[in-house]
């Protein structure tokens, strides 16, 4: 995995980092291109994420602290283009990354119209941690209750700590909860 949404890499090294992959006979490549951190693609359609989203004003670490420089950059489509053919050559598939609708807190500094919280928003995230503030896809404010795919699910107010998690409930009305089951990680348990 190239995670370029929290360290950008530059064009050149992706390729590079292509030829190490072939080097070793690998032949799947995680493209990491969007998180809180940074969006990564440059979309004619919505310039402002080239613009604000694919630059952050510094980077902090719980252990170094701030390194209180400006950290971004992003990739043009005939980049990424580029990158596939050149992967496909050496026989890599190439698997992108982009989180929706959470881990979007890059995008919605550069689009607040789109956050369940705008007034929340405070720029491209610089460090690692959970962020309530995702993509509202809603016509309607996040202020209302509506009935999901789930079932009935009430929407979050904006400055409430309730997770969409405890909010979705089943058909049946019941709650669809997180559980731990043994080593394959977290599952949904209804």
């Amino acid at each position: 995995m190239l995670d370029s949404s929290r360290h950008f890499v530059q064009f050149a090294e992706v390729l590079h980092f292509v030829d190490w992959l072939a080097r070793h006979k690998l032949n799947v490549f995680h493209w990491h291109l969007s998180d809180d951190q940074g969006w990564r693609v440059a979309v004619d359609e919505y310039p402002l994420l080239a613009e604000k989203a694919s630059w952050r004003s510094k980077t902090s670490n719980r252990v170094w602290g701030d390194d209180g420089t400006p950290h971004g950059g992003y990739y043009t489509l005939d980049q990424i283009r580029a990158v596939a053919e050149y992967a496909r050559e050496r026989g890599i598939e190439i698997v992108p990354e982009i989180d929706f609708p959470g881990h979007a807190t890059a995008v919605l500094s550069a689009y607040p119209q789109f956050a369940t919280d705008p007034s929340a928003l405070e720029g491209v995230a610089h460090y690692p941690q959970i962020f309530e503030n995702v993509l509202n896809f809603s016509p309607r404010p996040w202020t209302s209750s509506t009935t999901s795919g789930l079932g009935s699910s009430t929407r979050r107010e904006p400055g409430s700590s309730t997770s969409a998690a405890t909010r979705c409930r089943l058909p049946s009305g019941r709650p669809l909860r997180r559980s731990r089951r043994g080593p394959r990680g977290s599952a949904l348990r209804m």
